[in-house]
């Protein structure tokens, strides 16, 4: 509960009746929920959140997990017929996020990617470096009418400074901050940019990229400080607007 006389504020409270745009709840097809039973005690944290919807989104690398639309449709099948979903109140639907890599190309070009909604798709890239083509795709993206989300942009180190962010935005990209980022859960290093980027603005989605039920433990204890609210109110509020459904 919020109290104003404290320096910090949970963020749990500002996610009743939210939609998390970007986590890995599917069971068996990444590094995400191992199985059915962890999907179900993953809903059952986020009810008791007070989430209202999820866009699962697990990882469409070229190289490693081999998905595609049908097996990731055929994961939610898999949990949304199971005799427990139900009781969660929660609707789920699938996407991917999709890696920058040889098959996004291809599939960007082709016109298969996955969107979390309508033509706007959550896209990441190596931590590392940036791919060789990221331009390119950006545009080619722009070409075939679809709009970028790029999840957790304060993770990538090879970004660095505001005006690296501006220029990635200036290309049409939306920003998605992982909240756990705020935590430390990746690095002090990362939790600085989260907040920069937060406090510049420069976030326009939040999401708990979840990929088991740890991490939405950690979510429910996490305190920030409040200066911080006001703009995770704003990638709140964004976030429920636009992927509402």
């Amino acid at each position: 509960m919020l109290s104003i006389f404290s320096s910090k504020h949970f963020v749990a409270d500002l996610l009743e009746d939210f939609t998390d745009i970007h986590c890995h709840l599917l069971p068996s097809l990444d590094d995400g929920a191992k199985d059915v039973n962890v999907s179900l005690k993953m809903l059952e944290l986020y009810k008791s959140l007070g989430f209202k919807n999820i866009i699962a989104t697990p990882h469409m690398m070229e190289d490693y997990y081999k998905l595609d639309a049908h097996k990731i449709n055929n994961a939610l099948e898999t949990l949304s017929s199971d005799k427990n979903f139900d009781d969660h109140g929660i609707q789920v639907m699938a996407a991917a996020e999709h890696l920058m890599d040889q098959q996004f190309m291809n599939m960007t070009a082709n016109k298969t990617l996955l969107p979390l909604k309508g033509n706007t798709v959550l896209v990441e890239t190596g931590f590392i470096s940036k791919p060789m083509q990221f331009d390119d795709m950006l545009f080619e993206m722009g070409n075939q009418g679809y709009e970028m989300v790029f999840a957790h942009p304060e993770r990538y180190m090879y970004i660095s400074g505001l005006k690296s962010y501006e220029r990635i935005k200036e290309r049409g990209c939306a920003f998605q901050l992982n909240i756990l980022s705020l935590s430390g859960n990746y690095g002090s290093g990362v939790q600085k940019k989260a907040e920069q980027l937060l406090t510049n603005g420069m976030i326009d989605y939040i999401a708990t990229d979840a990929h088991h039920e740890r991490h939405l433990k950690q979510l429910k204890e996490l305190k920030v400080s409040k200066k911080l609210i006001p703009y995770l109110e704003r990638a709140v509020i964004n976030t429920k607007r636009d992927f509402e459904f």
